[in-house]
């Protein structure tokens, strides 16, 4: 089982792929993640997120708290809307809780549920 994660963890840092999702939580865990649909959102930085919107959609890229730009980044660390949402692990310098970074209500944006961003 410690090779399977060696393995695993080898591969995690070396790969191309899952670039932005490395950034937050480069440690590979067996542990059971409780993300969900508009976590992954977040984490990957698509979907729902208005940077990403803007991208493909020419929406606006302006996060709800007045910010120039929400992306993933900024919901994570540092959205002010986001703030009483999240738990102290994800306002670490170096973050590898990813199950961890936000509490319950993380799949509702401040204000309302994330499906309603226009």
């Amino acid at each position: 089982m410690k090779d399977l994660s060696n393995d695993r963890q080898t591969y995690w840092q070396t790969s191309c792929k899952g670039r932005a999702v490395y950034d937050i939580c480069p440690k590979v865990s067996t542990k059971r993640l409780h993300g969900n649909f508009y976590l992954n959102q977040i984490y990957t930085g698509h979907g729902v997120i208005a940077s990403y919107q803007n991208k493909f959609f020419n929406k606006d890229p302006k996060c709800i708290c007045g910010h120039v730009l929400e992306g993933r980044q900024h919901i994570i660390y540092q959205c002010s809307k986001w703030r009483k949402i999240r738990t102290p692990s994800s306002q670490q310098t170096s973050p590898c809780h990813c199950q961890n970074s936000f509490n319950a209500k993380g799949s509702e944006r401040p204000g309302g549920n994330l499906k309603t961003k226009t």
